[in-house]
């Protein structure tokens, strides 16, 4: 059977994690088509010594444009393993995966990244390969709530199983800057909506998404609509971080079209 090896770091290393006699984890999920048309089905063995852990995933149906279903897999069953060690020692831990060897025997480094996220900045966008990080990194440090917002959609970038979650709860902080009043949200969405040219349906299709999985409900969401609340999301954020820059007056039609 076809077995992919991730290897990564357990941090903070000083905990110098080690565990033995870890069960063999069966998982397997549904066909999904088009994109997953005959399931998943993964067998990982798990190994952790001195903050570096090693899963062996025998793929039954490993083809190779399945890599960012299996690695999201992996994420979630290594940080299953790693938060309840976090739980019932107090101490919270946080993983990055650093490598993985193919069927083959090759070997790659891996690196979360998503060039269509990148290219819809333009607050920081780079000028003669070098980014522009001087005045937005005051208006982060001066505002905690502008700060705690963008921690929350980059978390969410991070570990993409509460990406929608942590999404909505971005979008919800900005709406907040804009009015604090918890009597007033629906005035706080429209002033939102207006000074960044964003209609209530673009951006309810952040909030409703992440509904179900913040009351509890942990059903399937497909990759397209995550990928799509995460694009939505960046977006906001990036006119609300131009907003900002040009003393928080409403963004020009002219620069900043109406998402819709």
């Amino acid at each position: 059977m076809p077995t992919l090896l991730f290897k990564g770091r357990i941090h903070p290393a000083a905990s110098q994690m080690y565990a033995i006699n870890l069960p063999v984890v069966d998982f397997h999920e549904p066909p999904y088509p088009p994109k997953l048309p005959a399931g998943l089905d993964i067998k990982f063995t798990i190994s952790i010594s001195k903050s570096q852990m090693v899963l062996t995933c025998e793929i039954k149906q490993w083809t190779p444009d399945l890599l960012s279903w299996v690695h999201n897999r992996v994420h979630m069953t290594a940080y299953s393993v790693i938060d309840l060690f976090s739980f019932a020692s107090g101490t919270p831990h946080e993983f990055i995966i650093d490598t993985v060897t193919f069927p083959d025997g090759s070997e790659k480094s891996l690196v979360i990244h998503n060039p269509n996220l990148a290219s819809l900045c333009t607050f920081a966008a780079p000028k003669d390969g070098k980014m522009n990080l001087g005045d937005s990194l005051g208006v982060m440090l001066q505002n905690p709530n502008v700060y705690q917002c963008m921690r929350d959609l980059i978390r969410g970038v991070a570990q993409p199983n509460s990406a929608v979650i942590d999404c909505a709860r971005a979008i919800e902080g900005i709406r907040y800057s804009f009015d604090p009043n918890p009597s007033k949200r629906g005035s706080g969405w429209g002033k939102m909506q207006t000074a960044l040219n964003v209609e209530q349906s673009y951006r309810e299709y952040i909030t409703n998404t992440s509904t179900n999985p913040r009351h509890g409900d942990k059903s399937f969401i497909p990759g397209d609509t995550v990928e799509e609340v995460t694009r939505r999301s960046w977006e906001i954020m990036n006119r609300f971080m131009e907003y900002m820059l040009r003393g928080k007056q409403q963004l020009p039609l002219s620069e900043f079209r109406l998402l819709k």
